[in-house]
């Protein structure tokens, strides 16, 4: 599956990078099958979040251009947009989980 710990501490103390998150490895570097559950499942968790982050940042991106104050929507149009940008701002801090994100809806702009 190709997924990796980004920094891990070996059971010498040693800092390691980019660890491959497969449980026989860390066995074989001396973690117990519970530890290295633990360390994957975070491994997993943390690439989840990273891609919330980025489809969430990509959504962000896709409004920068409605809300300069040149561009012409009606106030109530940008209100809704400014909602919008903070509710998509607002989710990593917003849900314990990635996958009990829920997307807020755009704003249509005609």
């Amino acid at each position: 599956m190709n997924r990796l710990i980004e920094t891990l501490i070996d059971k010498q103390g040693h800092e390691l990078v980019n660890v491959p998150a497969e449980l026989n490895v860390l066995i074989e570097m001396g973690f117990s099958e519970g530890e290295a559950t633990v360390l994957i499942n975070n491994a997993i968790s943390a690439e989840e979040w990273l891609n919330v982050r980025i489809k969430r940042d990509g959504l962000i991106r896709d409004t920068d251009y409605l809300i300069q104050p040149d561009y012409p929507l009606s106030d109530s149009l940008k209100s809704e947009l400014i909602i919008y940008r903070q509710a998509l701002r607002d989710i990593p801090q917003s849900v314990v989980e990635p996958k009990d994100v829920v997307w807020p809806h755009k704003p249509v702009i005609n």
